[in-house]
């Protein structure tokens, strides 16, 4: 991968920064002994002093976020400027680590479970299900977590990935129906490939992201499962991408949001504190290409409907209020559509495709054109 690039200009201190500048929750992995699987077979013993340096990097991070100036991590964080800990609270054991016959990775997550806890028993940690969900690294690793389920704070959630193509998205919003609600997801890569490959903006298609949109709307309707989720990869260069689709391309004095961006935007920006029962409606909407969720804002009382029309033909959509809810006469929100599937944003037409806001009455419905993904409040 000649141009999997790292400036290793970003360390954990600025990475704590960084989520304390957005509002963010920082979520740092921790390397388990073990190169990318991918691309490498090295890896250092458990029986080694190496590996007895990797649990004790994980330590010292810990105590460089949250301790006291009076501790010796602690007052490295407050001598760089920052007195107040961070407040760290989720840790990633390993990434797209999974066990094999060489690889024992099961038995180092045992062990950074151990001497993670022994030092700090809040931590959450997020525990690696592998490349991909299709494969038995990701079915031996559930049954790894599952066998350890009764162990309190064993692993807070396990961690996803998936790179697929758009229908396996738009086949699969009921993925997670079937979960056991006793371990929790992290959905911590994914993204629809229309096409793969290097430096290609082209790959980040709206109908990509109106797959992801659909699926997202499973991920909404289980929360109680799916704890975290996190599209990627988030920034790439223009020129000097190894991987495409991206959800953010830049040059040296631009950059542009892709049509996963606004989706990520759209539902980042409209989250309800309650899901509600659409009672297997939306397995029926689905076979007609509308791919819908609700949820409730307790705090205004406010119902948020997140709706795609991944068909190529306008829909019609009727809303009817039950009497609970008050009396709900218009609605808000914002639509983003565009000429076709294959559609995409570059650095020179970077607002091709952008959301809109929307407003109307509910007695006259919603109408949605071909490929759209819509948020409304009522």
């Amino acid at each position: 991968y000649s141009h999997y690039n790292q400036t290793l200009g970003l360390g954990y201190y600025e990475m704590f920064l960084l989520c304390e500048l957005l509002g963010a929750k920082p979520l740092p992995v921790l390397n388990v002994g073990l190169a990318c699987q991918y691309q490498s077979a090295e890896m250092v013993s458990v029986d080694s002093p190496q590996f007895r340096e990797f649990l004790q990097d994980g330590i010292d991070l810990i105590e460089f976020a949250n301790g006291g100036s009076n501790t010796k991590w602690g007052a490295v964080r407050a001598a760089m400027g920052h007195e107040k800990a961070f407040g760290l609270t989720m840790i990633g054991v390993g990434n797209e680590q999974w066990q094999t016959d060489k690889a024992d990775f099961f038995e180092r997550y045992e062990l950074f479970e151990q001497t993670i806890h022994k030092c700090d028993p809040a931590i959450r940690l997020i525990g690696s299900a592998g490349p991909d969900i299709t494969s038995d690294r990701y079915d031996k690793a559930w049954d790894f977590y599952r066998t350890h389920q009764e162990q309190e704070n064993f692993v807070y959630a396990v961690d996803e990935h998936y790179y697929v193509e758009p229908d396996w998205l738009l086949s699969h919003t009921d993925f997670y129906d079937g979960y056991s609600r006793r371990l929790k997801v992290f959905a911590g890569e994914y993204a629809a490939h229309p096409c793969s490959g290097m430096n290609r903006p082209s790959a980040n298609t709206l109908g990509g992201a109106l797959a992801e949109a659909a699926f997202l709307t499973g991920v909404e309707r289980n929360a109680d499962v799916v704890v975290l989720a996190s599209y990627a990869p988030l920034f790439a260069r223009v020129g000097y991408a190894q991987w495409s689709p991206d959800m953010i391309w830049f040059d040296g004095s631009t950059s542009y949001g892709t049509p996963s961006y606004y989706v990520q935007k759209m539902y980042a920006g409209n989250m309800g504190s309650v899901t509600l029962d659409t009672m297997g409606a939306e397995k029926e909407a689905a076979k007609e290409n509308i791919y819908y969720t609700l949820s409730l804002l307790e705090k205004t009382g406010e119902i948020i409907l997140k709706v795609v029309n991944a068909g190529g033909e306008d829909v019609q959509l009727a809303f009817a209020i039950d009497g609970e809810w008050g009396e709900k006469k218009a609605y808000s929100g914002t639509l983003l559509t565009g000429d076709c599937r294959d559609g995409f944003n570059d650095i020179r037409q970077p607002d091709k495709m952008i959301p809109r806001e929307i407003q109307g009455n509910l007695e006259n419905g919603l109408k949605l054109p071909p490929y759209t993904f819509a948020v409304v409040r009522f």
